[in-house]
Parts: structure tokens; C-alpha cells; sequence
């Protein structure tokens, strides 16, 4: 049990109201997670032109963003109809859109347009 809780690691996410605006984590938008694994993910876009000598030009650096890969538990709120904030905002960043049903339930559904 001790060589598993020295591999956790804590992570804060929340999910902006204004983009690019940072939102300030509150202590309930934390949790612990094992097998962290985060680094940048960049797109290039290639360069193939002809030109007069053997150089290549360089690729073009089109799109830098973050990626980042962990296991978590799944866990509720501990309140009927109410999400746990940091899992819910990992499920919005995939893609999930949420349905609430006030102290009943919530509930995540694909959505078909995400947006960026």
C-alpha cells in the first residue's frame, strides 16, 4: 500500500469560464492520479520546396499544445446530482458533454461538434 500512494501524484484542473482567461483551482478541483505522463505535442507542417542547392528547409512549427495521459479513479461527488468537479472537467476536455438532473444524477453523452 505505501509503494502505491508514493506513486501518486496530485493534479489540479479546471475548466475556464472566459477563454484565456486563467481560472484559479479551489481546493475541490484536485485530485490524485498514478502513471502521469505530460509533454508537449507539436505539429509541423512540411516543407518540400524545389530550390537551387542540396539544403532542406526546415519544417514549419504549425501547432504546439499540451498532451497529457494519467489514471484515475472514478469517483462521485458523494451528492446526488452533483459532478465531482475534477472529473468532470477531464470528461468535458475529452469531449463529454454533461446532463444534469438536479439531485438525481449527471450523466456524460459525446457531443458531435467538440470545440476547440
Amino acid at each position: 500500500m505505501a509503494n502505491l500512494l508514493s506513486k501518486l501524484e496530485l493534479i489540479a484542473i479546471k475548466i475556464e469560464t472566459a477563454q484565456g482567461t486563467v481560472a484559479a483551482p479551489a481546493a475541490t478541483d484536485f485530485f490524485y492520479a498514478s502513471n502521469v505522463d505530460v509533454g508537449p505535442a507539436v505539429d509541423y507542417l512540411p516543407r518540400d520546396w524545389t530550390h537551387a542547392d542540396l539544403d532542406q528547409i526546415a519544417d514549419a512549427r504549425c501547432a504546439v499544445r499540451m498532451k497529457g495521459k494519467f489514471t484515475i479513479w472514478l469517483n462521485g461527488s458523494g451528492t446526488a446530482g452533483t459532478a465531482f468537479l475534477p472529473l468532470d472537467a477531464v470528461l468535458q476536455m475529452a469531449g463529454f458533454v454533461p446532463t444534469v438532473s438536479a439531485g438525481v444524477s449527471v450523466t456524460y453523452n459525446l457531443t458531435s461538434s467538440p470545440t476547440v
